[in-house]
């Protein structure tokens, strides 16, 4: 699919978080600057974090945490080198009952379920972002059919 603007790549974001659930996991993939944290921006307002809370990339704390309807945990994995520091910030928590946000999720063959959704933002130009969605199960075609944007479904 195709966004035409920042805030359409916000809106959508914010459109699918409000559709989540705890348990969830979104994978954030792409370039620098292809829009991960917009999107993840987004998908914070969706879920309930406070509009004047700024939701930023965590790419030097390495996981920020917010609070909305459900906990959200944003996790940046692009200067993390192995897997062993992923178990050193705590990245494996099992306790954690809330949705997780990884960019740069493809940096490591993490555990894929059935509550996981991975999302591919390339930069088409200054505003406008392809975005492809993936999932095990029908949730991203019935959110995409469902959606209130002018979405461009991208034929591949």
């Amino acid at each position: 699919m195709l966004t035409n603007s920042v805030s359409m790549t916000i809106e959508f974001g914010k459109f699918l978080g409000s559709k989540l659930v705890a348990g969830y996991s979104v994978f954030l993939n792409g370039e620098l600057g292809a829009g991960k944290t917009t999107f993840a921006k987004g998908l914070c307002t969706g879920l309930g974090v406070d509009k004047n809370f700024h939701v930023r990339s965590p790419t030097f704390s390495l996981i920020n945490e917010y609070r909305g309807k459900l906990p959200v945990r944003h996790v940046d994995l692009f200067r993390i080198e192995n897997e062993e520091e992923l178990q050193n910030i705590g990245f494996f928590d099992q306790n954690f009952k809330g949705v997780l946000v990884i960019e740069w999720a493809n940096k490591f063959n993490l555990e894929h379920t059935n509550d996981t959704i991975s999302i591919f933002l390339d930069d088409v130009d200054l505003n406008s972002r392809e975005i492809k969605l993936t999932a095990r199960s029908n949730l991203i075609k019935t959110l995409v059919e469902l959606s209130p944007l002018d979405l461009k479904v991208v034929n591949n």
